[in-house]
This record gives structure tokens, sequence and C-alpha cells, in this order.
């Protein structure tokens, strides 16, 4: 994951306590997907356990995506 992608998240974390959803656009909604699967399958690879619960956090960070995007309510 690359610094940019990195500060994109953080940023991402802090607008979702804040309650605050971004207007993402097709391309980075995209991007932002692609970065919510690397760390699903980095997360469980490191730290094992139960998948469910992994994908469980990864399908949350989709549904926080498509939200932003446009693509849910």
């Amino acid at each position: 994951m690359t610094s940019h992608q990195q500060a994109r998240l953080l940023q991402a974390s802090d607008r979702e306590a804040r309650h605050e959803w971004p207007t993402l656009t097709p391309n980075e909604a995209q991007e932002a997907k692609d970065v919510a699967w690397t760390l699903f399958v980095t997360l469980y690879r490191i730290e094992g356990g139960d998948p469910a619960i992994h994908r469980a956090n990864y399908m949350n960070q989709v549904a926080m995506i498509e939200k932003a995007a446009g693509w849910a309510q």
C-alpha cells in the first residue's frame, strides 16, 4: 500500500468518525475497493483466525466506499 493510499484511508476513517461522507469518483471508489480487498487479504494472512470476521470488516468497508461513491444509500 502506498503512502498516498494510507493517507486516503486515514482521511476516510477521520470522516467516518465525524459522520462525514466524501464524494468519490468512480475511479477513486474502485481504487478504494481494491485497497480494502488488499487489506482484507493481508490481515487474514497475518492474523489468521475466523475468516468471517475479516470478511465482515471488508464488506463494511465496501459499503462505506459505495455510499461515498453514491452507489448505495
